[in-house]
């Protein structure tokens, strides 16, 4: 019976720790301190694989770029104006760079407006000419973003295989 009790507990723990899918606290927290262990004993097992699940899903389903150059407007309410006139330029799946030519303050305005929101977008000021242009470039950083998430993930992923053939050979 006693049996039956401490792995009902260590469910119940294992299921409060790993309850929060943050990627940054299951990578940067649990598994570094769980992997640092010198032996595992069965809760640290049951976490770890918990772990382990949630990296392999992640792994299984890698970032894939962009089909085209197309990219959403945001919904910022403040900004209409901005995003209005850069609407047909982030909607149209060939281009990839915008040339805004206004005077200082407009072009102040239109890069506060992007800088506001998550959206691959880059900015860059030519001082070629009066008035100067404000050079909107999309990008790839949310792919680049999500790539590298992907491949630190998969090295977990391994670390955490290689530890547990270690451990398991250990025990034989």
């Amino acid at each position: 019976m006693d049996h039956l009790k401490d792995e009902a507990w260590i469910n119940t723990i294992t299921e409060t720790l790993t309850r929060n899918q943050a990627r940054n606290y299951i990578n940067h927290v649990m598994i570094p301190e769980l992997l640092e262990l010198p032996e595992r004993r069965a809760l640290a097992n049951k976490i770890l694989l918990t772990c382990r699940q949630y990296l392999q899903v992640r792994v299984n389903n890698k970032p894939q770029p962009p089909a085209d150059w197309s990219r959403q407007v945001p919904d910022a309410a403040g900004d209409k104006k901005q995003w209005q006139l850069l609407k047909a330029f982030l909607e149209s799946p060939v281009e990839q760079i915008f040339d805004y030519r206004k005077n200082q303050s407009e072009r102040n305005g239109m890069k506060y407006t992007i800088g506001r929101v998550v959206i691959d977008l880059k900015t860059e000021t030519i001082k070629k000419g009066s008035p100067h242009t404000l050079r909107i470039i999309k990008t790839q950083a949310e792919y680049k973003r999500k790539m590298k998430d992907w491949n630190e993930d998969l090295e977990l992923l391994k670390k955490i295989e290689i530890t547990d053939y270690i451990f398991s050979e250990h025990r034989q």
